[in-house]
């Protein structure tokens, strides 16, 4: 999965695994990852609260960048 504008993944509680084409990242809580526009990704969430942030549209369609 990928999308046209970059987030900010925020948990609250558990743990997300975050698995790139190139990197994983265990996320734990009350910790982020930042997921570029355009960047496929898979999460795995474990009993997981978060918050997750869309940028505004000025952000969208941006060339991506690595994480």
């Amino acid at each position: 999965m990928s999308h046209d504008c970059a987030q900010l993944l925020h948990t609250l509680s558990g743990v997300v695994h975050v698995q790139t084409e190139h990197k994983s990242w265990v996320i734990l809580p009350s910790h982020g990852v930042w997921l570029p526009a355009g960047i496929y990704h898979y999460l795995h969430l474990a009993k997981i609260k978060a918050r997750r942030y869309p940028l505004n549209n000025s952000s969208c369609g941006k060339e991506a960048t690595k994480p």
